[in-house]
């Protein structure tokens, strides 16, 4: 039976990358997307031709409620989480002192939140099998995003085994 990995922000960039690699080696991927449905839908069907299952679900990973939801589906579809990738970031091409209030609160739920609600909502089962792997991203982009991101790996390093920091990529989104 195929381990299944579950992959934030899939749809793009480095999480799509991420969802090819697990899926060449045999890992059922499910792929999250907040709002491109389209790409994450094209994603899933290219990686069924790597013979494993794979499904798309939409979820804001700063809702824990979506993310509890989304979970609980790919549990019932694909099978176990066994890992998990929190790849699910937004960055603000902008100056500092040009964001919003509302804007770096919004990188935070997203960067930060996501991260945390993804981790409690896999973490229990993951225990249960013994198996803790759980990978973490971050561009050196932009220092705003940054930031936000490396907020991340301070709880991220204290509850895994293996959280590996990626540097800049050049995908769609940077």
């Amino acid at each position: 039976m195929n381990q299944t990995v579950l992959i934030t922000g899939a749809s793009r960039g480095i999480g799509r990358a991420s969802a090819v690699a697990f899926a060449r080696n045999g890992y059922n991927v499910a792929v999250n997307y907040c709002k491109s449905k389209e790409k994450a839908a094209a994603l899933a069907d290219e990686l069924n031709s790597y013979g494993v299952m794979t499904a798309a679900y939409q979820a804001d990973v700063s809702d824990k409620t979506e993310v509890e939801e989304m979970f609980r589906k790919a549990e019932q579809e694909l099978g176990k989480i066994s890992a998990l990738v929190n790849n699910a970031g937004i960055a603000e091409q902008i100056l500092f002192s040009d964001i919003t209030e509302e804007k770096w609160d919004r990188m935070f739920a997203v960067n930060v939140k996501g991260a945390y609600n993804c981790t409690q909502a896999v973490l229990p089962s993951m225990i249960h099998e013994k198996k803790r792997k759980n990978s973490s991203h971050h561009t050196e982009a932009y220092k705003l995003y940054r930031n936000t991101v490396n907020a991340t790996f301070g709880y991220l390093v204290k509850m895994t085994l293996n959280n590996f920091g990626f540097g800049f990529y050049r995908t769609d989104i940077t």
